[in-house]
């Protein structure tokens, strides 16, 4: 998985006006740089929509707040900006948060770094991405920049099909991201620590909106679909609290099938490694979908796939019994029977017919195979051996073998 860092500057140029009688002040026009964002339609990172902005001196005091949406924010240049009077060559802290939606109740230094953020939906972007950014500077004029940086992970997923076995129908129907955070601090390192800090269902995407999963790029790579979630820092793989990308496949083979909303189900945690279930806030991660083979298996990659939701071809099903269900053996022979079944997890039961008869417990010993699927019988006499083989749904059939031990 390949991760970037996604930037975004927020830019603080200087011009200069002295104002008589008071210590120099310096107006210090707030240029909003977005960068080069990757837009979409849901949504465009590089939206603004709203400016929170907190300016503390070097003791940490507050000396000025403010909130600014719509048309109260000036343009210059094409990019948002506000002027802030400082001292000159006074040191100060500048945090901007971005695309809140409210004015933040902050008053204190303290209170806007612990301040968490809360999501109504995985999806609330109609007023752009949540955007944070601090910096302590001097004003001394010149230019000075303001880093923003995007509060969200962008996890842009693809599907590589060029290990699929022909004939092997695999097409994404659902994407959603399990476990998304419905809440991060605005600066700092943030992580989910409990299920309240998670949405019961994270950003999903299906439909037409997954439908570039199924286009190729090139023969055998489909393009990417963009999801999104908060910053998440899990300390290695914790099920309960890490964040994943979970997609739902209609499937089709010669074995195995998906019928209505019964997907072939593939999970893939997210992080830098397969032990490290890191997301970052502001990068963009790289995550592909390469099923192999009969596209069940678990691959090597960090997916884990779930097929207990298809159903089996009845073509598929498979009971055979070897050898044949009647045979002839001297005393003092063995024979092996073995079950060949599909589906293999099948359950299966192997009784011996009568083997509580001491006449009968006298005429062979026997071993049930470790896997369940066969037996062995170990004559000691002349006589008649029964063994019923069962096995149950979906194959739900059964045979009776004999062997008879000549004298």
């Amino acid at each position: 998985m390949k991760k970037y860092l996604l930037p975004v500057l927020l830019a603080l140029g200087a011009c200069d006006r002295m104002l008589p009688e008071k210590p120099p002040l310096t107006e210090i026009p707030l240029l909003l740089q977005t960068g080069p964002a990757a837009r979409s339609l849901d949504p465009d990172e590089g939206r603004i929509s709203d400016l929170n902005l907190f300016l503390f001196n070097e003791k940490g005091l507050l000396e000025e707040r403010k909130y600014l949406t719509g048309r109260q924010i000036e343009w210059t240049d094409g990019q948002p900006s506000l002027t802030l009077h400082v001292l000159r060559d006074g040191a100060y802290t500048a945090c901007v948060c971005a695309n809140m939606g409210f004015q933040l109740p902050c008053r204190t230094k303290d209170e806007l770094l612990s301040y968490r953020y809360h999501m109504t939906y995985p999806d609330e972007y109609s007023r752009g991405m949540p955007m944070t950014g601090q910096l302590d500077f001097t004003a001394e004029g010149g230019a000075v920049r303001l880093p923003l940086v995007r509060m969200m992970a962008r996890v842009d997923l693809s599907v590589d099909r060029t290990a699929l076995d022909p004939g092997i129908r695999f097409t994404v129907r659902r994407v959603r991201v399990g476990n998304a955070p419905s809440s991060a601090l605005l600066f700092g390192d943030s992580r989910a620590e409990t299920a309240e800090q998670l949405f019961a269902a994270g950003f999903t995407k299906e439909g037409a909106a997954v439908d570039d999963l199924n286009r190729d790029v090139t023969l055998g790579h489909s393009r990417s679909v963009p999801v999104y979630l908060l910053e998440n820092l899990q300390d290695g793989i914790v099920p309960e609290t890490g964040s994943y990308i979970e997609a739902e496949i209609e499937y089709y083979s010669a074995t195995y099938y998906s019928g209505p909303d019964q997907y072939l189900i593939y999970r893939f945690y997210l992080g830098e490694g397969a032990t490290d279930g890191r997301i970052e806030r502001n990068c963009r991660y790289e995550v592909a979908i390469r099923p192999e083979g009969d596209g069940l298996g678990d691959g090597g990659d960090g997916w884990r796939v779930d097929r207990s939701r298809l159903g089996i071809n009845p073509s598929a099903i498979r009971f055979d019994l070897s050898p044949a269900a009647y045979n002839e053996r001297l005393p003092g022979d063995s024979i092996r029977f073995r079950l060949d079944l599909f589906p293999p997890d099948a359950p299966v039961s192997i009784e011996n017919l009568g083997y509580e008869d001491e006449n009968i417990a006298a005429v062979y010993d026997y071993r049930i195979h470790p896997d369940g699927h066969g037996i062995t019988l170990y004559s000691k006499k002349y006589g008649t051996a029964h063994v019923i083989f069962s096995a149950g749904p979906p194959i739900s059939r059964d045979t009776l073998a004999f062997v008879v031990f000549h004298p």
